[in-house]
Order: C-alpha cells, then sequence, then structure tokens
C-alpha cells in the first residue's frame, strides 16, 4: 500500500512540475523577433519599449562611422550599447534589472545630417517588445541623397584635379627658370644653315621659305627664319609645320617642338619664324616642312 501511495504522489508532483513550466513557457508567435519600421527624418523620434532580458537592434540605412558619430544615454544603470564600428547597427541590451518597471532613459545617436532621439522603456508586456527596429529613407530621400553624394563626389574631384593643376602649373614655371637660367648661363651655339625652297602655283604665284639659322643652347635649340607669300592676289595661310631629323635611309624622326609665326600672311608679305625645341639639334639632317593653304614646301639642310 505505501508503495502504491509513493508512485501516486511522484506521479501527481510530476504533472503539476509540467503544467507550472508549461504555464510560464511563452509561445513562439509571441517571442519570435519582430521588425518594426521607422521612417527617417533629420530628427526621428521613437519609444522603444524593451522587456528585460532581451535585446534591440536598431538597424540603420547607412553605416555608421566612429568618427563621424555620436552616442549619448542618459543613464546607463539599467541598459548598455554597442557602438555600430562602421556598421548599419547599434544593438542596445539591459545592463541589470532588478524590477525597475516603467524606468525610462535616453538614448540619442547623432551623425552628419541626422539625430535619432529614442526613448528605452523598461515593459512588462513582451508583446510590446520589438528585436528589430529597422530605419528607412523614402524613396524621394534617397534620391536627394543619391544627387548629395554625386555633387560631393565631383566637387572633391573638382578640387582634386584643381589641386593637381596648381601643382603643374608651379613645375612647369620651375622648369621654365631652370631653363632661363640654363640659357643665360651659356653660350650659343650659332648655325648658318641658309636653305631655301619654294612652291611655284599655276598662276605664277610662289611660297618661299628660308630656314637661315639654327642656335643651339645644349639641350635646346632655336631655328629662325622667314615664309614669303610672293602673290599679288590672295593671302596665305599656314596650317601646320613639322621638323624632323633625316636617318639616312629616307626615314624621318619627328622633332618635338613648338613653332611661332603668323598664321596668316597677306599679299606680298614676309613673316619671321621661330621654331624651338627642347631637343640638341645636328648640324646637318634636317627638314622642316610648311603646310599652307596652297601647298606644301620642305626645306632640308
Amino acid at each position: 500500500m505505501k508503495k502504491q501511495s509513493v508512485k501516486w504522489t511522484t506521479a501527481v508532483i510530476a504533472v503539476a512540475a509540467t503544467n507550472f513550466a508549461t504555464a510560464n513557457v511563452l509561445p513562439d508567435e509571441v517571442v519570435m523577433p519582430c521588425e518594426r519600421r521607422i521612417e527617417v527624418s533629420e530628427l526621428t523620434r521613437i519609444v522603444v519599449p524593451m522587456t528585460p532580458f532581451r535585446g534591440v537592434n536598431l538597424i540603420f540605412p547607412f553605416d555608421l562611422q566612429d568618427q563621424q558619430t555620436t552616442y549619448s544615454l542618459s543613464f546607463d544603470q539599467i541598459w548598455n550599447f554597442s557602438p555600430a564600428g562602421g556598421t548599419n547597427m547599434v544593438p542596445v541590451y539591459f545592463k541589470s534589472f532588478a524590477g525597475e518597471w516603467g524606468e525610462l532613459t535616453d538614448f540619442t545617436i547623432a551623425t552628419r545630417h541626422h539625430v535619432f532621439s529614442i526613448t528605452l522603456k523598461a515593459d512588462p508586456d513582451i508583446r510590446n517588445h520589438c528585436t528589430n527596429v529597422i530605419f528607412d529613407f523614402t524613396e524621394e530621400q534617397l534620391q536627394r541623397i543619391r544627387e548629395g553624394e554625386r555633387k560631393e563626389h565631383l566637387e572633391a574631384l573638382d578640387a582634386e584635379y584643381q589641386k593637381k593643376l596648381a601643382s603643374l602649373e608651379e613645375d612647369v614655371n620651375r622648369q621654365a627658370l631652370k631653363l632661363v637660367g640654363n640659357l643665360a648661363s651659356q653660350r650659343p651655339r650659332n648655325i648658318r644653315i641658309h636653305e631655301d625652297n619654294s612652291l611655284r602655283l599655276s598662276n605664277g604665284d610662289q611660297v618661299e621659305v628660308y630656314v637661315r639659322r639654327m642656335q643651339g643652347f645644349g639641350a635646346f635649340t632655336v631655328i629662325t627664319g622667314e615664309v614669303k607669300n610672293d602673290s599679288r592676289v590672295q593671302p596665305l595661310y599656314i596650317q601646320d609645320v613639322k621638323v624632323a631629323l633625316t636617318d639616312g635611309r629616307d626615314r624621318r624622326v619627328p622633332v618635338p617642338g613648338h613653332m611661332d609665326i603668323e598664321p596668316r600672311l597677306g599679299i606680298n608679305q614676309v613673316a619671321a619664324f621661330t621654331f624651338a625645341t627642347t631637343q640638341d639639334m645636328p648640324r646637318t639632317g634636317g627638314v622642316m616642312e610648311i603646310t599652307t593653304d596652297r601647298g606644301t614646301v620642305e626645306v632640308l639642310w
């Protein structure tokens, strides 16, 4: 009889324990992590109910960089948080809790363009707790942000370009001054060329090119001469000038440089020209080709 009593008592305790445990276990549909979406403005204000000891993820539509984000928690005895650290999420959680139901604290997160003012509230009703608070931009806001980012990017590119351009101009000026200094300290090497050629047109007009001399200043050469429009009918227009060196095998190697000459020669007008290059030109083996609107003239020396 005692054995049956013990068995019955054990069974009653087991059933009671099961019923107690079942009564304290909430169903999944109540405790399932949910999401709550909030539209972002310049100042976004929300209340976040939290039930101990569940946490909340504040999820932002952009990454929060540490050096550009400010965090402020008005009372840190109950709640705490983890900075985003370059991500878009800030976890908030209970630091301690001893029955302070209804306790409130202000949590502020400030970025360059937005302030999120959040009230954390200790709420005993677990149905009010939402694990994921997601901040969203509207499509109009996203468009404005994209346009702003594009404008900032273009402004940054323009600033970088202007900086490089200024640096380039300074370098060009330095090189020009260095060149002037070198020229002033050297005695020029004068080479007489005195070569000319002309192009006779069907109406008797001529285009004449005369290469007078070449002056060498170390690794710098200046060639001077004249172009004549021997015509009583119409002006002459200079279209292109090329200087090259011949290699003895009917090949020409272009010489980079700058030609200073009037682009238009009037009737029966003579114009002086100067061709300058940073190349040390030899005494012989040069050729100048001047193309006009009335034909091309070559002079070799």
